[in-house]
């Protein structure tokens, strides 16, 4: 039995559900700890656990973890890291204001970047984020593997005229021809992720995909026949959340089966999800 430990946000919820399905592999013992990215500054290592700072952390460990209150990392075989702000969004998010190489449409109201300093500029926010605090802070104590999941692309469902000013500008990326450039920037940045941090990334999978940088509707939250008493910051919330279909196929990546659950098949899996 491979006993693992998947630390998480509210992104963590379909994979939760994938490992209740049958068919799940049942070599694989999992252990969910979900909480909201603002407590992550709360968890601190202490000798080789992650612990709670704030009694409302402990809570949400418990609840989440069939009653831990804390991380042992001595208990586990392998770990996992999913959303926590590691997302397509890394790279989408500096769209507005420059231009790599590889992007179709250069413009003067843009900076232009080679497509390495682009990539690199990302990967400077990225190492910031709060899922690669989790990573270095198992990583500064365990050797075993480990694996970053991002957050899943957004999905169709919203039109641009619903999308927030401050949210990275998927649709105009889409209109100019640039949605493969930003995706294929943001494989690069989880590729210098995985190196520079000594774990996995599975970046986003393309099964799922309707285009380089948004998912099909089907796999998100938000369904098609959406309750019209829905205010645009819950329509928001759900096109930005996965479905269950969703981790079923991301199951596939983060517990593969038996002939795959071994640290020499991860590049294998990597490559997989970008196939």
């Amino acid at each position: 039995m491979i006993r693992v430990c998947v630390i998480g946000d509210s992104h963590t919820a379909p994979l939760v559900h994938a490992a209740s399905c049958e068919g799940f592999p049942p070599i694989y013992d999992p252990v969910f700890f979900g909480f909201h990215t603002k407590y992550v500054p709360e968890l601190d290592l202490a000798g080789r656990n992650l612990v709670p700072r704030t009694e409302e952390l402990k809570k949400k460990l418990s609840m989440s973890s069939r009653g831990q209150e804390q991380i042992e990392i001595d208990q586990y075989d392998r770990f996992v890291v999913i959303g926590h702000n590691l997302s397509i969004g890394c790279v989408a998010r500096y769209y507005r204001s420059f231009a790599s190489d590889r992007m179709s449409k250069p413009t003067s109201k843009k900076y232009q970047l080679s497509d390495s300093c682009y990539a690199a500029l990302a990967e400077t926010r990225a190492m910031e984020l709060e899922s690669v605090r989790l990573a270095k802070l198992i990583r500064s104590v365990s050797d075993l593997p480990l694996t970053i999941v991002p957050c899943p692309n957004p999905s169709l469902g919203l039109s641009e005229a619903e999308i927030p000013a401050w949210y990275p500008p998927y649709h105009e990326i889409v209109r100019n021809a640039d949605d493969h450039a930003v995706s294929s920037l943001f494989r690069e940045v989880c590729d210098r992720l995985a190196k520079n941090l000594g774990v996995t990334v599975i970046p986003p999978m393309q099964e799922v995909a309707a285009n380089g940088v948004f998912n099909k509707q089907e796999y998100c939250a938000l369904p098609t026949n959406a309750s019209p008493n829905l205010d645009a910051h819950q329509r928001m919330h759900l096109m930005v959340h996965a479905s269950k279909s969703y981790g079923i196929h991301l199951a596939k990546y983060v517990f593969p089966p038996t002939d795959m659950a071994t640290p020499l098949a991860e590049e294998k899996l990597v490559a997989l999800a970008v196939a």
